[in-house]
């Protein structure tokens, strides 16, 4: 029978596989990855998983964390500096603002249970709450990619999405198994459903916005 540090390798090593199945559509111009959505999730992610960490989360859970975050900054920095990559728009740079704001509130927490301000019951209650909300923001992180994709489904392919979606079904597993409290099933859930809806997005190459035409609205002489 396999243990959930297994499967929680076994997710991590499909989130691998995700990465590299995009990773190779993105060097052969097949796809145009979003860099400020990749910059969102290798930080977001970060972020996540330095709270849970601190809760001392089983290790079966950290492990598609810790490669996400990995694999998310290589894809940030070559779409930033390699590729033709998407320019992002102000909402988007809202989305991170949440997550500066999560990691800065939350270091500060850090001090004050450090410096005896508040109890570490309290701590790990207010970190739960933390937990919460960084998974939470991550329907925010996913704006800019569901916008463009929506847009334009030709810059995304499917299989990534789709084996991101499985790899994330097997964290949300992963989980339910290690009867931790339920702030933790909340990330894996919502990842599932906005990986798996990109994914649909992405199946036609048809464009759902046509561009505007520069003289459309110029009067006949």
């Amino acid at each position: 029978m396999l243990t959930l540090v297994t499967i929680g390798w076994v997710a991590g090593a499909l989130q691998v596989l995700g990465y590299l199945a995009y990773g190779r559509l993105v060097v052969r111009s097949e796809t145009s990855p979003n860099g400020m959505s990749w910059l969102m999730w290798a930080y977001g992610t970060f972020v996540l998983l330095a709270i849970e960490f601190d809760l001392d989360a089983p290790v079966s859970i950290l492990i598609l964390p810790v490669l996400c975050t990995l694999c998310a900054v290589v894809i940030a920095l070559y779409s930033f500096h390699k590729s033709s990559y998407i320019p992002p728009q102000k909402k988007d740079y809202i989305a991170l603002t949440i997550d500066l704001v999560l990691m800065v509130a939350y270091i500060g927490l850090f001090i004050m249970e450090k410096a005896g301000l508040v109890t570490h019951t309290t701590q790990i209650d207010i970190a739960l709450i933390f937990l919460l909300l960084t998974s939470v923001s991550t329907i925010v992180t996913f704006y800019p990619i569901l916008r463009t994709t929506y847009e334009s489904p030709y810059n995304e392919k499917s299989l990534p999405w789709f084996i991101w979606t499985l790899a994330y079904s097997l964290l949300l597993y992963t989980v339910y198994m290690e009867n931790i409290t339920w702030e933790y099933m909340v990330y894996p859930i919502l990842s599932i459903v906005l990986h798996a809806l990109v994914g649909i997005l992405a199946l036609t190459d048809e464009p759902r916005r046509q561009p505007v035409q520069k003289n459309a609205f110029k009067k006949s002489k």
